[in-house]
């Protein structure tokens, strides 16, 4: 089973507004988007390339910045 079907349809945040890209790489490619829930603006990274090598590494990236508390 690939990563991707692993991690669930609660990964995929269909509500964010995507606004416009800011950022791409040979790897993934980030956009600024609005969680309309939380009026909050967000960066969403993508992987470019879907293996299951880049989706784990942009879930393990995700883990890491959540655990960042900052003012």
């Amino acid at each position: 089973m690939a990563l991707a079907d692993q991690i669930g349809d609660d990964a995929h945040p269909r509500h964010l507004i995507v606004s416009r890209e800011l950022s791409s790489g040979r790897h993934s490619a980030v956009f600024q988007a609005v969680d309309p829930f939380s009026q909050r603006h967000v960066a969403l990274k993508t992987a470019t390339q879907q293996t299951d090598r880049n989706a784990l590494a942009i879930v393990r990236e995700a883990e890491i910045l959540s655990r960042l508390d900052h003012p």
